[in-house]
Formats: C-alpha cells, sequence, structure tokens
C-alpha cells in the first residue's frame, strides 16, 4: 500500500469545495488535519471522507475542516503534470475480451472494465469548471479536492453510496446506461446489470440479518445519461454496523462486478492502468453524525497540462465492445462539457 503522509503546507494549501445534489450552493472547505485510517464508527470525528477502489492498495483519507464557508470564490492551479496517455481502443478491445472469456467460463457474471482517457486543455484556474459542472448536473455530487502534494480531482456523482438518518440508512442500486434523450426502451443485458446490484444487496442484508426494504425501479437522470435505480432502506440496529454496511455496499456490483471479489480480482490482472480513487467513495458527515457518500464515478484528476478522465462500464454475458466503447465516450460528455478546449491526446480510431 502506498504511504501518503501531508506536511502541515500541504494541509495549510489544501482545500474541498461541495454541492450536494438538488442545489446549487456550494460549500468551500479548508483543513485542519489529515487522517489515514479504517472506516468505522470513529469516522464521525471527521467532516470529509475521500476513499479509494480497493482499500488494499490505497489509503482512506479522513479530513477534519478548519473553516466552512458557502459560496466562497476559490483559485486552483494544479502543480503536477502527467504523462499518463489514454487507452486506445485496442488496448480496451483486448482487455474487453479477457472480461468476456471469463464471463462466458463461468467465472463470473458481470465486471466492470474501465479506461483512462486524457486532453490536453487549460487548467490554470478551475473554478469555472466547478461552477458550470454544479450548476449542470444539479442532480449529481459535485466536488473539487485539492491536495497540492496528492493531487486535484474534480467529479459530478449521480450515485449515492450510502446517506444517514437518526434511524436508517439508505443506498442506491444503480446499474444500465442509455442517453437521456434515448427512446429506446431498456435491454435485457441492461436489466440484468441492475439485477446483479440489486441481488448483491438484499442477499447480503439477508446473509447478515438486517432488517431493509426496496423500492420498485426508477429511471435515475445524470446529465446525459439515464440509469436503472432502486433505493434501499436498511434500519439501523446494533447489527447494521457502519463497518459493516460499507463492506456489503462498496464497491458494488455497479462499480466492481459480481460476484465481487472475483470481479476485483480480474480486475486487477486485466486493467493495465490503476484505479487510484476511482470509482471509490467520498462526502461530507455532518455534526450530528449523519453522512453522505457518493461513488467517485464521472470524474477526472487535474494536471498542469490537461485533465485525466476515468470511464468505465458494467460488462455481461451480452455486452459488444464497440457498444461499451461507445457508452465510455458518452459518460465522458459529463464533463468535457465544462472544458470547451479540451482536445483529445489519442483521437477515435
Amino acid at each position: 500500500m502506498e504511504n501518503i503522509k501531508f506536511t502541515n503546507k500541504d494541509i495549510a494549501d489544501s482545500f474541498i469545495v461541495y454541492s450536494m445534489p438538488g442545489t446549487t450552493e456550494y460549500l468551500y472547505a479548508t483543513m485542519s488535519s489529515i487522517a489515514c485510517g479504517t472506516l468505522d464508527e470513529q469516522v464521525r470525528d471527521y467532516d470529509f471522507v475521500f476513499c479509494p477502489f480497493d482499500k488494499e492498495k490505497h489509503q482512506q483519507l479522513f479530513f477534519k475542516f478548519s473553516s466552512l464557508a458557502s459560496g466562497r470564490k476559490f483559485e486552483c492551479s494544479p502543480s503536477t503534470e502527467t504523462q499518463t496517455e489514454s487507452t486506445s481502443y485496442n488496448e480496451y478491445s483486448a482487455q474487453f475480451n479477457k472480461i468476456k472469456d471469463s464471463i462466458k467460463g463461468g467465472l463470473l457474471h458481470k465486471a466492470v472494465l474501465s479506461k483512462l482517457k486524457f486532453y490536453k486543455t487549460d487548467t490554470s484556474n478551475l473554478y469555472d469548471q466547478f461552477i458550470a459542472l454544479k450548476n449542470d448536473h444539479l442532480n449529481a455530487f459535485t466536488y473539487l479536492l485539492h491536495l497540492p502534494s496528492f493531487g486535484t480531482w474534480l467529479g459530478a456523482s449521480p450515485e449515492l453510496v450510502l446517506s444517514s438518518t437518526k434511524d436508517s440508512y439508505h443506498t442506491k442500486a444503480v446499474a444500465g446506461t442509455k442517453a437521456a434523450d434515448s427512446l429506446m426502451d431498456w435491454t435485457e443485458k441492461e436489466i440484468k446489470e441492475h439485477a446483479f446490484v440489486e441481488e448483491h444487496f438484499t442477499r447480503s442484508f439477508e446473509r447478515e440479518s438486517l432488517e431493509y426494504s426496496i423500492s420498485k425501479s426508477f429511471d435515475l437522470k445524470a446529465g446525459a445519461m439515464v440509469h436503472i435505480c432502486s433505493e434501499l432502506t436498511v434500519e439501523k440496529s446494533p447489527l447494521s454496523t457502519l463497518s459493516k454496511l460499507m463492506d456489503i455496499i462498496h464497491p458494488s456490483p455497479a462499480l466492481s462486478g459480481f460476484p465481487i471479489s472475483k470481479a476485483v480480482e480480474l480486475i486487477g490482472n486485466v486493467e493495465a492502468h490503476d484505479r487510484s480513487y476511482y470509482c471509490g467513495f467520498l462526502g461530507p458527515i455532518s455534526k450530528e453524525g449523519n453522512l453522505s457518500f457518493f461513488a467517485n464515478i464521472r470524474c477526472l484528476q487535474a494536471y498542469n497540462n490537461g485533465i485525466l478522465l476515468h470511464l468505465g462500464g458494467g460488462l455481461t454475458a451480452d455486452s459488444v465492445c464497440e457498444k461499451e466503447w461507445e457508452e465510455t465516450e458518452l459518460k465522458a460528455t459529463t464533463l468535457l462539457s465544462v472544458f470547451k478546449n479540451a482536445v483529445d491526446a489519442i483521437p477515435l480510431p
């Protein structure tokens, strides 16, 4: 596992801005401390979490705020440059075929394949891009996290991982993607994807003897896309601890595959890049201990010479490589819409 250390200067120069779903208002937070640790009940001692896809490879970060202001204008200029290249179609196709062979061989039912896409663009001040992103995606959790010695991340997530109120926890089963203006019905492949997520949650809750309820599925609009979604509620009890719930919920089949353990192992063997904090989760914790964690999807890393997008989609036995590639390109539009002069480092084939 990487070992992240933050100096006092790192902490002093770091900040987070974020906007909750359903509002254009945003909060600007500076840091008093940054800790690396394990997600458990003590997380309520902090104000914000930023956790990776694979906690065995990367550290979970916990932030304590020194100040919190509404609507404060900020400046943000990434300090590091990347030489990371985009995932080519040929690379993606080869990885796709390996996953499809594993699915056909009965190793698993679904795996989420991701790719990288680098664009050259001006990132000298990301304030305008964040403002445009949050205004364009009212139903998403939008954020910009700037840790100079660690990196700069920007995203607009439509997917709730976990929230809590006084008496219950809430999560969503989200899967399947199509264009928001599409007149096509959901395909069997997309319906199966969503069913895998629901099945994982319901079976896991029942195995742990947790009281839960689940809604009927509905369409969840996220920018230029629509997903299949259902909501689940788990009653708070001595059995439903935060650490137990997060072990069940993250990474869900929507972010990894099904069964989860086999999907995560396959992803590690197939993908040539490190997901890092893509497909992890992040979000604020209130003074009352209530939390709102969102999947870190529709996100990018900003560098001083451009932006690196993380893009992915679920593969099943019915997946077609060209269509899956097109779906990731559609997902890129969420972020590219606010970078008007972005130039693709590797043109499409």
